[in-house]
């Protein structure tokens, strides 16, 4: 799961000895914290290529707490002074947690199971301090990862170990914090809620440990972890970015999302092997996990029924092919039966031709052909059935360069590609500049003509 693991530490060395300020008052005003630290906020500096450490920063609006008061920042740097207005009484020993959020005791120190992916809340601290100079280290683990693509929801990071929870915190050799062995609201599972940007970097804090993580992205499976991997205190384990998941997406129209139908697939490789499998809100479309199924259809299901069968069907597309494409779009104003795979999130009319016939220009079974002509000469094409709801028929534009086509009804027992016998009706000569869509009324009568979908 991890090609590579890169630990770097996080530890800033003192910069200098902090003078004690003396008459210390319970007065909250004069108080002021200055505060060092192995890590801080976002503002994440250099590394130092010598000594692999990287320089952090203290931003404004920070806020810790100091013997259970919350202290915010005055200024800014690898070095920031604290100040509070609440009450604050002088003490032999002051210890401190950032951020404020984690806690106000050292008994209680939280790892939260929710987080926002920010360097600041994974940036989890604690210090102690006999004087109002306190240096902190960190308590937790760091994982780093970026996402495949821009992305909005949730990403979701498990473990076969706790990852988060609330735990106790004392202090080693040299002003080490050590965790407490026992673990309340423990959690094997981290979320991470918002706009994800490809490209960025994302942090979460973890407890110290061996970890066999997987990741979700809205529940969908993005990566398994099939080596365990050392998570170390104040170091950053870089998890890489996280892959798509291997999924495939219905792309409703405006017709297939009315009256708050919910969507399903049924895949099948045979009439006795199949399965039904809902589909889930994700990205703006619909997607479920690819499963080892060759053929697929997408349908449109009555949501007050939560069972997955043909009664519950309300539209569906034709059987699709799974291939390379996992984008199933349905297209303009249809209703049932296309089978469009597209590698994009929209589908493209380009170069492709549809025709809408009237019920007289179906009777009898008939075929449809389209004639092209133009400087490249002519050329038959039988057109496919695109779609039964509405009864759309399609024609892709052949290479050449063609100026002109016309729509032809055929004897379906006639000879393909000829003009000879088998013509039963046709359009005048048409252009193709007005649209993609012709609609023939009645026998090709005032009224027919092309016109754009979108």
């Amino acid at each position: 799961m991890v090609a590579t693991v890169a630990l770097m530490a996080m530890v800033s060395c003192n910069k200098e000895n902090i003078e004690n300020n003396n008459g210390i008052q319970g007065n909250a005003s004069s108080i002021v914290f200055v505060a060092e630290s192995d890590a801080t906020r976002t503002a994440l500096g250099e590394k130092d290529e010598t000594t692999g450490i990287i320089a952090v920063n203290w931003e404004g609006n920070e806020a810790i707490t100091v013997n259970g008061v919350e202290f915010t920042t005055t200024s800014t740097g690898a070095r920031a002074e604290f100040t509070t207005n609440q009450p604050f009484e002088e003490a032999e020993v002051y210890t401190a947690i950032y951020p404020a959020a984690a806690g106000t005791s050292l008994t209680a120190v939280k790892i939260p199971a929710e987080q926002n992916g920010t360097f600041a809340e994974a940036s989890i601290s604690v210090a102690a301090s006999v004087d109002q100079s306190l240096h902190f280290k960190n308590v937790a683990s760091i994982l780093k990862f970026q996402v495949y693509a821009d992305f909005k929801g949730n990403i979701k990071i498990t473990s076969d170990q706790n990852l988060a929870g609330v735990v106790s915190v004392t202090f080693g050799d040299d002003n080490t914090p050590v965790i407490g062995n026992e673990i309340s609201d423990a959690s094997k599972e981290i979320i991470v809620n918002g706009t994800f940007t490809k490209g960025r970097d994302y942090y979460i804090a973890v407890l110290p440990g061996e970890h066999n993580f997987n990741v979700y992205y809205e529940g969908f499976l993005s990566k398994s972890g099939k080596t365990a991997v050392t998570t170390t205190r104040a170091k950053i384990s870089n998890l890489q970015t996280f892959p798509e998941p291997n999924l495939l997406y219905l792309v409703p129209n405006t017709n297939w999302k009315d009256a708050g139908a919910r969507f399903a697939a049924y895949f099948f490789n045979s009439d006795t092997d199949n399965t039904w499998v809902d589909l889930n809100a994700y990205n703006g479309m619909y997607a479920c996990e690819k499963p080892a199924y060759n053929t697929v259809i997408f349908c449109r299901m009555n949501p007050s029924d939560k069972a997955n069968n043909w009664n519950t069907k309300w539209n569906q597309t034709g059987d699709m092919k799974i291939g390379s494409q996992k984008y199933c779009v349905i297209p303009f104003d249809v209703w049932d039966g296309s089978n469009v795979w597209s590698n994009t999130t929209t589908f493209d009319t380009t170069n492709r031709f549809y025709l809408f016939p009237s019920d007289n220009w179906k009777e009898s079974g008939a075929r449809f052909e389209v004639y092209f002509y133009g400087s490249s000469g002519s050329k038959w094409v039988t057109m496919t059935k695109f779609s039964t709801s509405p009864e759309y028929y399609e024609v892709v534009k052949p290479s050449g360069n063609w100026t002109n086509m016309i729509f032809v009804r055929k004897d379906p027992a006639s000879a393909q590609g000829t003009w000879d016998a088998g013509n039963w009706g046709q359009t005048g000569d048409l252009n193709f500049t007005s649209g993609n869509f012709y609609t023939v009324v009645k026998w090709n009568e005032d009224g027919s003509g092309w016109s754009t979908k979108k």
